[in-house]
């Protein structure tokens, strides 16, 4: 039995329709320029700045940060809608398994009655107008390499070790969000686009469970430019979790 848990989202891409449209998220002029001073703020630039190459460095930034945040609102709601809930997915896999099994107890046996009949019919040796020896070899290997009870038989016994297998893999807890985790993590990286390096994030002086810095208020802010209905998760653990992840390790001389 394997011992790996797999999450969907992270190690398995969840079920979702073939094609999907993305939500449309457009920022405001407004809502672009305040996500723009808190990435200033955290890297301890001026969004004044009065130079005019930097100023037009940081227009061009300023509007990969519009776009990263819009991509990462389009697609947390479209993770929201289709990242699997691991409760339901292990429902409906037992439901697989219980149909598989009751069709498995009525598939007729290649020598019963209807079985015969039926194998018969397919290689054609009950008409009247018989097959010929090359035809009549050919439905016969197909009928028993494919086509057949027995072949049936094989294949649902074997899917019925796939369905067991999947069920045995997915968490018995309560899996993390990963719609949530998704999204701060393509913050992340539209952070790091626009100051040079991976967020940092330490705990809040008055409320150790909360995140503070630069990089949770803008994370903070994005999550507010939400439909009211797409904001009911937390969004500290991922926070911590995705600043932490990617956290540089400090060289000590013996390391060096």
């Amino acid at each position: 039995m394997p011992s790996k848990k797999l999450l969907p989202g992270v190690d398995f891409a969840p079920p979702e329709p073939i094609a999907t449209v993305l939500p449309r998220i457009q920022l405001t002029s407004g809502q672009a320029e305040e996500l723009w001073a808190l990435v200033c703020k955290g890297r301890g630039r001026n969004p004044n700045n009065d130079d005019d190459a930097a100023m037009a460095k940081e227009i061009f930034e300023a509007v990969d940060l519009t776009n990263a945040v819009q991509w990462a609102l389009q697609f947390y709601i479209h993770d929201v809608f289709f990242l699997s809930d691991v409760p339901q997915f292990r429902s409906d896999l037992k439901t697989l398994q219980d149909k598989v099994a009751r069709f498995l107890d009525v598939l007729p046996q290649e020598h019963d009655p209807v079985g015969y009949f039926l194998r018969r019919t397919y290689t054609g040796e009950i008409l009247a107008k018989r097959p010929t020896d090359e035809q009549l070899a050919q439905r016969e290997e197909a009928w028993s390499a494919k086509h057949g009870f027995d072949a049936i038989r094989n294949s649902l016994s074997e899917l019925q070790r796939n369905i067991d297998c999947a069920a045995s893999l997915l968490s018995g807890t309560r899996p993390p969000n990963m719609a949530v985790n998704r999204f701060v993590r393509s913050l992340a990286h539209a952070w790091k686009a626009a100051t040079g390096y991976w967020p940092t994030s330490g705990r809040d002086a008055h409320n150790a469970s909360r995140q503070s810095g630069p990089f949770a208020e803008l994370v903070r802010a994005v999550y507010g430019l939400l439909p009211s209905e797409y904001r009911n998760a937390p969004l500290d653990h991922a926070i911590r979790s995705v600043c932490v992840r990617n956290k540089p390790q400090r060289v000590t001389v013996k390391d060096a």
